[in-house]
């Protein structure tokens, strides 16, 4: 599950012997949206306030470049990345932090994962950079048991993810439904599944 309050609260009062594990993707998103777009907001006014027009020109538009994992960036993005890191060297050091986080959940056992999860938190505290050190030390004190039971299970919410998110565009096509029955009836259409035919016997 993702790292929701109330979430939290709904599990330790009707499931409270199940194992939690913390999604990769809110993982990712949070270090995301706390961590490097934060630092480039905090960049960007900066170079914007002291006349640099060349730092900031750097940054603007930048945003989804650096959420986006460097495997997947073309030839293109990666030299223009590479340009923005080398100029800034906080976001080098979010940048390779972003990287290295997914190594967590592809442990194999919980003593793998609480090891490579205790080195990205010490590589991040050793950073020097204020926004890294604020998350990796929130996320090491409330959430590090089910951030490393990523190495007991290795379940995502990838699937969860993207089925909410065909949910939302369906009512957002159609601007809204004034019979929720039949909203239901388009979810499930959306929906169909594999046919499993029935076996016969005899």
């Amino acid at each position: 599950m993702d790292q929701n309050a109330g979430f939290a609260s709904l599990v330790n009062r009707y499931c409270s012997k199940a194992l939690v594990v913390y999604a990769l993707f809110h993982m990712v998103y949070n270090f995301g949206r706390l961590v490097i777009s934060a630092i480039r907001i905090r960049l960007a006014n900066y170079y914007r306030d002291h006349g640099d027009e060349a730092g900031y020109q750097l940054l603007k538009g930048s945003r989804f470049l650096l959420l986006t994992r460097n495997s997947r960036l073309s030839e293109e993005k990666k030299l223009r990345l590479d340009s923005i890191l080398s100029y800034y060297s906080e976001l080098n050091k979010a940048n390779e932090l972003k990287e290295l986080l997914p190594e967590v959940y592809e442990a194999n056992s919980k003593a793998e994962a609480e090891r490579l999860w205790t080195e990205w938190v010490r590589l991040a505290m050793t950073s020097g950079v204020d926004e890294i050190m604020r998350f990796a030390k929130s996320q090491n004190d409330h959430y590090r048991d089910g951030i490393t039971n990523a190495g007991i299970y290795h379940i995502r919410t990838s699937v969860l993810e993207g089925i909410n998110n065909k949910i939302k565009v369906l009512k957002r096509v159609a601007y809204g439904y004034r019979d929720l029955d039949y909203f239901f009836l388009r979810i499930r259409s959306a929906f169909r599944g594999k046919f499993t035919p029935i076996p016969t016997i005899g």
